[in-house]
């Protein structure tokens, strides 16, 4: 083999093996498409659900108050404790929220049914290409075994490509739609059975609230607050002047309480509809995709022991073309797959 021979081998394996690459991206590109798809599909179908959040929060103080009021000349006083409690601010608050108001099952319904559309263009052009790619394999075996040229895939072996393609993109849409929306009741349906808290379980709780909008488990801060003043202060009289000190010392703590919480509850749309129908159109187009597949290596067969039979027969030593013979017995049939490999 001269070194042109080996060039041109390697040019031929690099080139197909860039077809195989790009056949195959295609492909996976297009399956990918069908999967997120038709997992959007069964989203779109999953948002009756609604998030109620609810929160509490409240501010008091408490502690007391030490006055000590001296008069300086008379070295009189009195002193007063004065306790005190207030409470500065309660507030609870919350509100149901649709996941629909979030964003709109319209339009994410639209949106999957684009990313099939896209998968299944997507597979059917890599099938196409594969197709092709093979048939340019086939050539080259088929010349260099036999020395003779092969027959080219007809219309309507590449029809039975495109429709393969086609349901089995279905298939994967369709199965994708209903594992989907499976997980999706599964995890509704186990989430919706929890309150999800702040804070959750521990040493910090101090009790639970029942408002309106909340109801669950709180936790308090508190925060120390130490007030000290001491001053004279100089009352002036027509007969004489008084000097009184004054001093005040106030110790209070502020109580910080809070607590907040989310649930998930669960819609009231029925998802037995969008199972059958993903799981009928799922099975259905599965069995169309084998069955094309099946049409497909028939054809590809019939067409190899064709292209064979109209090169030579050997009959009594003397080669011959008896292709018109065999399509005129019509009593020969081809139902195996043969590999030119």
């Amino acid at each position: 083999m001269g070194w042109t021979d080996r060039f041109w081998n390697a040019y031929r394996v690099v080139t197909n093996t860039v077809i195989e690459g790009a056949a195959n991206s295609l492909n996976a590109a297009g399956s990918l498409a069908c999967l997120l798809g038709g997992a959007g599909v069964s989203l779109s179908y999953s948002m009756s659900e609604t998030i109620k959040a609810g929160y509490f929060g409240s501010v008091g103080v408490a502690g007391t108050v030490n006055l000590d009021v001296t008069a300086v000349e008379f070295n009189y006083g009195f002193n007063q404790t004065i306790p005190f409690r207030r409470d500065l601010l309660e507030k609870s608050g919350g509100g149901s929220y649709a996941l629909n108001d979030f964003a709109n099952p319209g339009t994410i319904f639209m949106i999957s049914s684009l990313a099939i559309l896209s998968g299944t263009t997507l597979r059917t052009f890599g099938a196409n290409l594969k197709k092709w790619q093979q048939n340019r394999e086939d050539k080259y075996h088929f010349i260099a075994k036999y020395s003779t040229d092969l027959e080219s895939p007809s219309y309507k072996e590449y029809l039975y490509v495109n429709a393969e393609s086609f349901f089995n993109s279905l298939a994967i849409a369709s199965f994708s739609s209903l594992l989907a929306k499976n997980v999706l009741d599964f995890s509704i349906k186990d989430l919706s059975k929890y309150h999800f808290t702040y804070p959750f379980n521990g040493t910090n709780i101090t009790g639970s609230v029942k408002t309106p909008d909340y109801t669950g488990p709180v936790t308090s801060e508190f925060f120390p607050l130490d007030f000290f003043v001491s001053q004279n202060t100089t009352i002036h009289t027509d007969y004489f002047n008084l000097i009184v000190n004054e001093k005040v010392k106030a110790n209070a703590m502020t109580n910080v309480t809070y607590g907040g919480g989310v649930h998930l509850e669960p819609g009231h749309q029925s998802s037995a509809p969008l199972l059958a129908a993903s799981a009928t159109i799922g099975i259905g187009t599965y069995l169309a995709g084998t069955f094309f597949g099946k049409k497909i290596l028939r054809e590809r067969d019939e067409r190899l022991q064709r292209s064979r039979s109209s090169s030579y027969s050997i009959v009594s030593g003397t080669f011959w073309d008896n292709k018109h013979d065999i399509e005129a017995k019509g009593d020969t049939k081809f139902e195996h797959t043969h590999s030119l490999q």
